[in-house]
């Protein structure tokens, strides 16, 4: 996908720190779908995860309660409504980020990946000459 998205010129950043799950940038670009549309569906798809999973509630009530962890659950669930589904971006915080490689996807495209391809061998079982 990375590849295709590279060919199409529809990747805006090639920067891996700015790939945080909460980041509100724009990273890459969608041939039918704008930036708000894409953002809309992550919000529903970050409260449905939750919501409707009552399942999920369930273990983490009966595991909060065990561990006598309940009020942190409660806690962490209130801000988890709280808090939106993206924020604004978080700045990295590795150790001499100015001095790292930077690399050029435009002019040096990722290979695609070669895959390996598994089979079963033909020799029978058993049949095998060990010395």
């Amino acid at each position: 996908m990375f590849n295709d998205y590279m060919k199409k010129d529809m990747i805006l950043s090639s920067d891996w720190d700015d790939y945080f799950i909460y980041s509100d940038k724009r990273l890459f670009t969608h041939e039918r779908l704008t930036y708000e549309t894409i953002q809309k569906f992550m919000a529903k798809a970050y409260r449905r995860c939750i919501l409707f999973n009552p399942g999920f509630i369930l273990r983490r009530l009966i595991r909060g309660i065990r561990t006598g962890e309940f009020f942190w659950d409660a806690y962490y669930a209130v801000n988890f409504f709280l808090m939106p589904s993206v924020g604004k971006s978080i700045l990295s915080t590795y150790y001499a980020r100015d001095r790292w490689p930077e690399w050029d996807f435009h002019a040096n495209p990722p290979t695609p990946a070669q895959y390996q391809i598994v089979g079963k061998n033909n020799v029978a079982q058993g049949s095998e000459n060990v010395e």
